[in-house]
């Protein structure tokens, strides 16, 4: 499903087939890894990540897709943000 979007990709970004496999791999581990994960409590049992509790009903009822939108698109702007955060970072440190 995902190989089929690196042409796409590759022309929308001007970036490389290694780039594109690179975002989507991670984004795919993030999604799997993310809503298992469960934050142990003060009083030692685990308690569910919030993404759990909204994003396991929200696909029930709007459908996998949108959820996966709305995830991929908060992903990259995660990704964003950390980005510009190096890019200040590097001109902080040329200084």
């Amino acid at each position: 499903m995902a190989g089929e979007t690196y042409p796409g990709m590759e022309a929308d970004y001007g970036v490389g087939q290694e780039v594109c496999i690179l975002s989507i791999s991670l984004f795919v581990a993030g999604l799997g890894v993310g809503p298992s994960k469960f934050q142990s409590s003060p009083d030692g049992r685990g308690s569910a990540d919030v993404r759990t509790v909204f994003l396991g009903p929200a696909s029930e009822f709007l459908g996998r897709g949108p959820v996966l939108h709305w995830s991929f698109a908060w992903f990259c702007r995660i990704l964003q943000c950390l980005r510009l955060l190096s890019f200040a970072l590097t001109r902080l440190l040329q200084c």
